[in-house]
């Protein structure tokens, strides 16, 4: 068994003897302090000299050039939009699905109007929608 379905450190086996052997061989290992390394460091440590950004932690907006730091996921990846940005584009989502929502509910409004229509015609031997007559 795993913890968390990750191997463990430096191959110990689980079922070691002692569990001591475990917390050394996990406090040993740097893995993990390697692997949360890049989150320790400041927007000031990863400027270049001309003081900006390397490009993988600018904000990656398609309009135009902004130079401002991609904000932190709650699990420690990083957004591809700035603070700024990510409030934009959420506000723009927004008010996208509302007007898809507005759009399908005009058009089932529409159905159902041309339903009660062919309801109160009445037709005996074919379909209200889609009549043609030769």
């Amino acid at each position: 068994m795993t913890l968390g379905g990750m191997p463990p450190l430096n191959n110990v086996a689980i079922n070691a003897s002692n569990i001591s052997d475990i917390v050394a061989a996990g406090a040993s290992s740097n893995e993990i302090l390697t692997a949360f390394a890049s989150l320790d460091t400041d927007v000031e440590d990863i400027t270049k000299s001309d003081g900006t950004l390397p490009l993988e932690f600018q904000c990656q907006y398609r309009r135009g050039k902004c130079s401002q730091p991609r904000t932190l996921k709650k699990n420690g990846s990083m957004h591809s939009y700035c603070e700024y940005h990510r409030q934009l584009s959420v506000r723009n989502q927004r008010a996208f699905d509302q007007k898809k929502r507005r759009q399908r509910r005009t058009l089932e409004a529409d159905e159902e109007a041309e339903k009660r229509l062919c309801r109160s015609r009445r037709p005996t031997s074919h379909s209200c929608v889609g009549d043609v007559e030769v």
